[in-house]
């Protein structure tokens, strides 16, 4: 049955470490208890996929439920080719993903240094009149600025037609 099939990779959990209880939920679900919520709009971006999730009074409605591919990982492709196109710090150096290890880096930046902006325009005046970049180090030392990057590779959740995704945006879902 499938009950003993989910409690079979549990019993050294209750055998040796004399675990108390558990309790299985909805990844979607779950971050509601955290915030002693019952309804809300979950909305969770993860790697490859995004899942847009309604709850109502602690229900998880999945029949009002989305998904699309428009995620972090399109993210992380849209600010490796923007870091690949734009001249850095004033010189004429780009990073250029060739490696899972760059990819790694650009993860990193994205997740330190990226927003998503409400007015994509709106934040690109501001950032010619306040010259405070970003800045993110390099795991040689070395100190890169970065400016409209920060904000123009997460607008591909919104608008995924940038990078090519005839898929809708985030916002067109929920």
């Amino acid at each position: 049955s499938s009950g003993i099939n989910a409690e079979w990779p549990l019993r050294p959990g209750f055998e040796r470490f004399e675990v108390q209880g558990y309790y299985a939920g909805s990844q979607s679900l779950l971050p509601m208890y955290d915030l002693n919520k019952t309804t809300a709009l979950i909305v969770d971006i993860g790697e490859d996929i995004t899942e847009i999730t309604p709850i109502h009074e602690g229900y998880v409605l999945r029949h009002q439920a989305r998904q699309t591919t428009v995620s972090g990982g399109l993210v992380n492709k849209r600010l490796a080719a923007l870091l690949s196109e734009t001249c850095l710090n004033g010189l004429d150096r780009r990073i250029f993903v060739e490696t899972l290890n760059d990819m790694e880096l650009v993860r990193d930046i994205k997740e330190k240094v990226c927003n998503v902006a409400l007015d994509c325009e709106e934040q690109r005046l501001e950032n010619q009149v306040d010259t405070a970049y970003r800045h993110y180090t390099l795991p040689d030392n070395t100190e890169l600025i970065l400016d409209e990057e920060c904000f123009r590779a997460p607008e591909v959740l919104f608008d995924p037609s940038t990078v090519g995704s005839p898929c809708p945006g985030i916002s067109t879902l929920i």
